[in-house]
C-alpha cells in the first residue's frame, strides 16, 4: 500500500479559455500543469490554494449539425471546437433560453451555451426544432 495521491487530467480548454489541451499532475500536495511541451505552472502546496465555488465553465457549441427529438429526451449532434460529439438532453426543462444564448445541461449535468447569432443557418434551422 502506497501512502501518496497521483491523479492526472486532460483538459480540452486551457486557462485562457481557448480551446487547447492542457494536462493537469496532482501528486501529494503538489499541483503542476502542462500545456502541449513545457511546465507552466507549479503550485507546492495545494493547502495555499483558494477554491472559490459556484463558478463553472460551460461548453460553447459552435455548430448543430443534426437534433432529434424523442418524446421528452433531445439528441443534438453539436460541434465544440472540431470536435462532433451527441449530447443527450433528458427533458426541454434542462433548456434555458436568455436573451441570444441558450443554455441547457446534458444528461451528464455538462452545461452547454449556444449564442445564437454565432450559428449558421443550418444550425439555426436545426435548433428551431427545440426553441
Amino acid at each position: 500500500m502506497t501512502d501518496y495521491f497521483k491523479a492526472i487530467f486532460k483538459t480540452d480548454i486551457d486557462r485562457n479559455l481557448n480551446f487547447t489541451e492542457e494536462t493537469i499532475e496532482i501528486l501529494d500536495n503538489k499541483i503542476s500543469i502542462y500545456d502541449s511541451k513545457n511546465k507552466i505552472l507549479e503550485i507546492d502546496n495545494v493547502e495555499k490554494l483558494d477554491i472559490e465555488y459556484g463558478i463553472s465553465i460551460c461548453k460553447l457549441i459552435e455548430k448543430i449539425r443534426k437534433i432529434d427529438v424523442e418524446g421528452e429526451t433531445i439528441s443534438l449532434n453539436a460541434f465544440i471546437g472540431n470536435k462532433e460529439l451527441e449530447i443527450k438532453i433528458l427533458s426541454p426543462e434542462n433548456i434555458l433560453s436568455i436573451e441570444d444564448k441558450i443554455l441547457f445541461i446534458d444528461e451528464n449535468n455538462n452545461l452547454y451555451q449556444i449564442i445564437l447569432k454565432d450559428l449558421d443557418k443550418m444550425s439555426l434551422k436545426e435548433l428551431n426544432k427545440i426553441i
